[in-house]
């Protein structure tokens, strides 16, 4: 059960961090942004509480990318294991390996957003 949460968890927070890069991108607050996640369908507790919370301050919600990246990779063998596939998995997963792979991994998982921004831009 845990790593099926972390599975569903993760996606949303990548999705979420996705959504505040493009907007700011386009010039959107992420503050504004949030406010009209939280009144609309995309509301969440990545919205309510991570980025208000850890993101926006300070980038400090207590977790590495290591951690991030270790749980993900365990939900793939999961899938694996129970010949299952798990697309949107090999999406987020693919995130936080690139922050891995960019020597990141012992950094705060909430700075996704910034590499994020830095990633899909190019």
């Amino acid at each position: 059960m845990k790593l099926v949460h972390n599975h569903v968890s993760h996606a949303v927070f990548a999705a979420t961090c996705e959504g505040v890069a493009l907007g700011e991108t386009l010039g959107l607050s992420p503050k504004d942004m949030l406010e009209v996640f939280n009144e609309g369908n995309a509301r969440s507790y990545t919205t309510e509480v991570r980025f208000p919370t850890f993101i926006l301050p300070n980038y400090d919600s207590g977790a590495s990318f290591n951690i991030v990246c270790k749980d993900m990779a365990l939900v793939r063998a999961l899938g694996r294991r129970a010949k299952f596939r798990l697309p949107i998995n090999d999406c987020t997963y693919r995130y936080w390996k690139h922050a891995v792979d960019a020597g990141m991994g012992r950094e705060d998982w909430s700075k996704i957003v910034l590499l994020l921004k830095a990633y899909l831009a190019k």
